[in-house]
């Protein structure tokens, strides 16, 4: 029964063993899988902010350039502001001359007044030349200025339509950057929580790996004081065997023993026995010996058939006695264990055949 259950937990054992790797496989697969899909997402990552750093570059780009467009244009509208200044300080020093040149007229009118006529006129005429050739040049002055001031107006209007484009567009990249990275720490918080979740699914299948090894562990130990258990019940097992052999040896050989000194004494009484029929045999051999020299018969050159070489049957019966005792000793040593066991109740009756053969050998003698 012991070793039923020892083999029955064996068994448990070695299923166990083979569930808790099968258990291990799986989630090591599952593990691979988590770890491949978190790789993938970190690619993915990676992608998207390699293209959002493309797409920020590229807008601060645009914006660059626009902004240095906005520059260029603000400096020829500064040039033209300075060149408009620069007309308008030329107009008011030919407004001052013009002034002057009229304080002048009216002083030659006085001197006019006062001196000769011819003289004046001269110099009437001349500053009137000189007058409409100011009045022409401060037309001109003011056409273009006013070209100018149209001019201006112009580039204003020009620049702040740029200037309106360029904020909107600003507002409007402005309002798509905000959205992309508002998408973006969206996708990034979502990629977090996948992370996280992954490294407590990693976490989590750890730590199950580290229980199941411990288990493991713990059914190899177990298996192994098993192991032992069986062996040592086997060597147990082994050890009754053979002390129930060794009783069992024993048993036979006291049995055998007790038989073999009832067949020994037995072999004496006939021996015993073979000696006195020796006697008796000796005695009519001579008594033959005598009636022989008495009778003293003619001889014929031919044995006579009803003598008995008695000194050859003697010698006969004396060999068979010797191996008889030979056989009864190597089978005695056989019995007491130094070959194979024999019953004893063969030993017996082999030695009473072979005793009652010598007897009835003895008496027909």
């Amino acid at each position: 029964m012991d070793a039923r259950s020892t083999l029955g937990m064996v068994r448990e054992e070695d299923f166990l063993a083979r569930k808790l790797d099968i258990q291990l496989d799986y989630w090591a697969a599952e593990k691979w899988q988590l770890e491949n899909r978190l790789l993938v997402g970190e690619r993915a990552h990676r992608h998207t902010e390699a293209f959002q750093s493309y797409e920020n570059a590229q807008l601060a780009l645009t914006l660059g350039l626009q902004q240095h467009e906005l520059f260029l244009t603000k400096l020829k509208l500064d040039s033209a502001v300075d060149d408009l200044t620069h007309f308008q300080t030329r107009v008011t020093l030919l407004e001052s001359q013009v002034r002057l040149e009229k304080e002048k007229v009216e002083r030659l009118k006085q001197q006019q007044s006062l001196g000769g006529q011819s003289v004046l006129a001269t110099k009437e005429a001349e500053f009137v030349d000189k007058l409409h050739d100011a009045s022409q040049q401060i037309q001109d002055l003011r056409l273009e200025i006013q070209g100018l001031k149209l001019g201006h107006a112009t580039e204003m209007t020009k620049v702040s339509k740029e200037l309106q484009a360029l904020l909107r567009e600003r507002d409007f990249v402005w309002n798509q950057l905000k959205c992309l990275e508002a998408d973006f720490c969206c996708r990034l918080k979502e990629k977090e929580a996948v992370v996280l979740a992954s490294q407590e699914d990693i976490a989590k299948l750890r730590e199950c790996n580290e229980l199941a090894q411990r288990v493991g562990d713990e059914r190899a130990v177990e298996l192994t004081i098993t192991k032992m258990e069986l062996k040592k019940a086997e060597d147990e097992s082994l050890e009754m065997k053979n002390m129930v052999a060794e009783l069992m040896s024993e048993k036979v050989q006291t049995s055998a023993s007790d038989e073999l000194q009832n067949a020994y004494r037995r072999l004496e009484e006939v021996r015993l026995e073979n000696r006195n029929l020796k006697e008796l045999y000796a005695e009519l051999e001579a008594k033959h010996d005598e009636k022989r020299r008495l009778d003293k018969p003619v001889k014929t050159g031919k044995k006579d058939v009803t003598t008995r070489n008695l000194s050859s049957e003697m010698e006969a019966v004396a060999a068979g006695e010797s191996g008889q005792c030979k056989r009864l000793r190597s089978r005695s040593r056989k019995a007491r264990g130094e070959g194979v066991h024999l019953p004893s109740s063969k030993v017996i009756l082999f030695l009473t055949q072979n005793a009652g053969e010598d007897c009835k050998a003895h008496q027909s003698w």
